[in-house]
């Protein structure tokens, strides 16, 4: 998969450490912050290399397509990833919105870049709610039931990814 995304100028080389990033509302692009900063989603890799990647802005340029804000992989796992940070009381809505947005980036990558679920252990579908005050992990599951019978992959609502 790596060297189908060559190509583009936007993939960031992890090696092992904790990354903490934020989704900033202005550029809607992916920075890379210090664990006391404002971050929406923690990516622990105790691997070697994995990959993480601007997805909307840069691989799926087309406005007219709903897409998803990252992605991030390793040679076993692939995440879809959706950045959220909103109060609680506004979760529902997002998640709605999540659904064609994973949607419209799951068609991209089969059509487009011949993508295929096959090419990893696990594949995942991350909507990532920020959270202040701990790491959080949540999904109901009927929305897992949905992902995993409509689109093949696991989701979850999480604020941290780890690769161990």
């Amino acid at each position: 998969m790596k060297n189908l995304l060559d190509k583009y100028d936007c993939l960031f080389p992890l090696n092992q450490g904790s990354y903490y990033i934020n989704d900033d509302r202005e550029t809607k692009k992916a920075v890379f912050v210090k664990e006391d900063e404002r971050w929406t989603l923690l990516i622990d890799n105790q691997k070697a290399t994995i990959h993480f990647m601007q997805n909307e802005g840069c691989i799926m340029l087309d406005n007219a397509i709903k897409k998803c804000d990252w992605i991030c992989f390793d040679d076993e796992r692939f995440y879809f990833i959706e950045a959220k940070d909103v109060r609680p009381g506004q979760r529902k809505s997002e998640r709605k919105g999540a659904k064609e947005k994973f949607e419209g980036t799951l068609k991209f990558y089969k059509e487009e870049l011949g993508f295929s679920l096959d090419n990893f252990t696990e594949v995942y579908a991350i909507l990532n709610f920020r959270n202040t005050n701990r790491i959080t992990s949540a999904a109901s599951k009927e929305n897992k039931a949905h992902y995993k019978e409509t689109f093949g992959v696991t989701y979850e609502e999480t604020n941290s990814i780890e690769f161990n």
